[in-house]
């Protein structure tokens, strides 16, 4: 009898195992062939790449991909850079990649280029595709199970069980999918295997988007600023963006808090917006100081120094065309220059004291 009740608990046993393996082979085989090859498992690659020895590193979000060419920051400022730039990071997210950085090299020199959208309506139980990019192409490494106990518990199940689900609409593309992921250029992280790229974006390497002139801007699509205090992250932002400033002046690395210039007709459109972007940036500007670091808002940047045009961007929320990106890198480079060599930057030299005062002298 007790033979017989072992052999039962035996195959009990078994049938459970056989079941939870069909189920994960199953879903492993629905996240190959539905999910897109994207550009972020291959930011991921090139940031973990040791032998490259960046020196400085860029963090931010879609601003900083379309904005920083880091081939030409590198020329220009003699210091080996990659943009870390990607879509729909959060603090979070970015403390996470730094952390992982780490395991690799230890730059010089980490920037942060934070918009003011990086504090506003943070949902960290959003489970859209933007905002679990990162997860879901983080490397599998000792951070990635703390990672996880801070962010899968907040979210739907079915943000860590089935990544699929974010992309139910590539049943359509299930044959193309699965011809990018068995490739070689896929399994070495050439960007040819990348299905998820616009057709008017091209990936110049090193964390740099650059969109031409064939994508037709939306002049309908105009806005303000949106800040709304009742949306505004005074929880989880500040308190990861410590965390980050403290990882890295524990590991040495000099931490530069910019935000990149976004279309300037936004910011002056009317005083509704100039009123909503003041408040975003004396956000900011108390994270900085609470955290000992000088705060350089290239929104602010005069004329005469460096010149930007509506034109300049894709659309009005700040998004740079790829020729004018590569001009502002050209800015950047030179001004990242003089604070790798130490140099004092004079904010009254460089800025406008406020966006009135940049109204009055546009």
């Amino acid at each position: 009898m007790k033979t017989d009740s072992r052999k039962k608990q035996i195959v009990r046993h078994l049938k459970a195992i056989i079941f939870i393996s069909v189920i994960l082979i199953i879903n492993k085989a629905l996240c190959l062939t539905f999910m897109l090859s994207g550009l972020t498992r291959i930011i991921f690659h090139e940031l973990e790449d040791e032998k490259s020895g960046y020196e400085c590193v860029i963090y931010g979000q879609s601003h900083t991909s379309y904005a920083v060419d880091a081939d030409i920051v590198s020329d220009v400022s003699g210091v080996k850079t990659m943009n870390a730039g990607i879509g729909g990071a959060n603090m979070m997210d970015i403390y996470y990649m730094i952390l992982d950085m780490y395991d690799y090299y230890i730059p010089d020199v980490v920037v942060l280029d934070l918009d003011y959208q990086y504090f506003l309506n943070v949902d960290l139980s959003d489970i859209s595709e933007s905002n679990t990019l990162i997860y879901y192409n983080y490397p599998n490494n000792i951070h990635k199970i703390k990672y996880a106990m801070e962010t899968l518990p907040k979210k739907d199940y079915r943000a860590s069980l089935f990544k699929w689900m974010n992309y139910r609409d590539g049943i359509y593309n299930m044959k193309d999918n699965l011809q990018h992921k068995l490739s070689d250029e896929y399994r070495y992280y050439d960007i040819s295997s990348v299905n998820s790229l616009e057709a008017c974006d091209s990936y110049k390497g090193h964390g740099f988007l650059y969109r031409d002139r064939s994508f037709v801007r939306d002049n309908e699509a105009r806005m303000i600023i949106p800040w709304d205090e009742a949306n505004v992250d005074y929880d989880y932002s500040p308190r990861y963006f410590k965390k980050i400033v403290k990882l890295c002046r524990e590991k040495g690395s000099k931490v530069v808090l910019l935000t990149s210039p976004i279309n300037k007709e936004t910011l002056l459109i009317n005083q509704q917006s100039m009123d909503n972007y003041t408040c975003a940036r004396d956000y900011i500007q108390k994270l900085a100081d609470e955290n000992g670091l000088e705060y350089y808002d290239f929104n602010l940047i005069k004329d005469e120094i460096y010149h930007r045009e509506s034109e300049d961007y894709w659309d009005y929320d700040g998004h740079m065309y790829g020729d004018a990106a590569e001009r502002y890198s050209i800015f950047l480079g030179d001004f990242l220059k003089k604070i790798y060599k130490g140099e004092n930057i004079s904010q009254s030299q460089y800025f406008y004291t406020n966006v009135q005062e940049m109204l009055k002298c546009d």
